[in-house]
């Protein structure tokens, strides 16, 4: 499954049901930039060392606004905050998108 199509269930399916409003809008505008970085990756490609490659990279980021300066540590957080809510749902689905108790998962061998 793509990060894209991963998201948009995330949203439906957890998001939309647990977040406030303002929680929730904030999350929307992280998925989208996420989607533009790597929407087309499967969840299977989507490594640690290349988040953390992501992660740096946001922290070198010019802001918007045109000022120059970098995004701020804490907005980096917060979007990595999304990012981890995100791939930790995603670690306790089967492949076929059933949910799974991680304490009773088997793991192979």
């Amino acid at each position: 499954m793509t990060f894209e199509k991963y998201a948009a269930k995330y949203l439906a399916e957890y998001a939309e049901e647990n977040q406030a409003p303002r929680t929730l809008q904030s999350t929307e505008s992280a998925i989208k930039e996420f989607i533009s970085a790597f929407g087309y990756m499967t969840l299977e490609n989507l490594t640690p060392l290349y988040l953390q490659e992501y992660v740096n990279a946001l922290l070198k980021r010019k802001k918007a606004d045109g000022s120059g300066e970098t995004l701020s540590c804490g907005t980096v957080k917060r979007k990595a905050a999304v990012l981890s809510a995100m791939l930790s749902q995603a670690s306790i689905r089967e492949p076929d998108g059933a949910r799974t108790d991680k304490s009773t998962r088997h793991t192979g061998g």
